[in-house]
């Protein structure tokens, strides 16, 4: 679980680095927090939490609830499920002509509940309003999951009005865990069909990942089964 400690007053990056005097079990200092790990501090500002988020500019990723930041640093096995679920989803959109903005972590923050989190990933649709503008509505986010978390991300997420998300683990033989949760009202419920990516059930999803992750298909071999998925279940011809 996250390394909980009572740290010092942080203000800034660089007092983060230079705690790293401080040790936590299964952990390293958090001056010296190594891929994989997490870690929780406590009474922190979100004053704090605003400039920690710039200046380490989405690594490690954040999240902030209750004056409790959590830190998270992603292993490298991690980040590759996460730019492979990235890369599938923009390539699905993409056929179905869909109009999104992949914002990859970037910084979620309400100033008037002092919340905050950092997706792994998160995919925003571009609508056009009547009088011909356009504007950005949270569309689905995707959190590789740790054990124990020290903020519990998914009410985060719903104050966000983020429609769905995916939470992916990956088990010490490299197998993936999938789970969808779709908002409903202000909370979520856990479906084994993607709303957003319909019908792209978790079983589909996870035989894309595995695919690539275990390299059974060649890259250009990938690329081009799920843009036949993607082709073959387009909504307009689905439904």
């Amino acid at each position: 679980m996250p390394t909980l400690l009572e740290p010092p007053p942080v203000t800034t990056h660089k007092d983060l680095v230079h705690s790293n005097g401080m040790r936590g079990r299964g952990a390293a200092g958090y001056g010296a927090l190594r891929p994989g790990e997490a870690f929780a501090l406590y009474g922190v500002s979100f004053e704090t939490f605003l400039r920690l988020s710039k200046e380490l500019e989405g690594s490690p990723r954040l999240a902030y609830d209750d004056r409790v930041l959590e830190l998270r640093m992603p292993s490298e096995a991690h980040e590759e499920l996460n730019r492979i679920i990235a890369l599938l989803v923009a390539l699905v959109l993409g056929e179905w002509r869909r109009e999104v903005r992949d914002l990859g972590s970037m910084t979620h923050k309400d100033a008037a509940t002092e919340r905050g989190f950092e997706p792994d990933t998160c995919f925003y649709a571009v609508e056009t309003s009547d009088n011909g503008g356009t504007r950005s509505v949270p569309l689905l986010a995707v959190e590789m999951e740790v054990t124990n978390d020290a903020v519990d991300k998914m009410p985060l997420y719903a104050a966000f009005g983020m429609p769905e998300v995916w939470r992916l683990a990956l088990s010490g033989t490299g197998e993936v865990r999938v789970r969808y949760f779709v908002l409903t009202d202000s909370s979520y419920t856990e479906e084994t069909e993607s709303v957003v990516l319909a019908p792209l059930t978790t079983e589909t999803l996870r035989g894309f990942l595995s695919a690539r992750l275990t390299a059974t298909q060649g890259f250009g071999d990938w690329i081009h089964s799920v843009q036949d998925w993607a082709r073959q279940n387009r909504p307009e011809v689905a439904g």
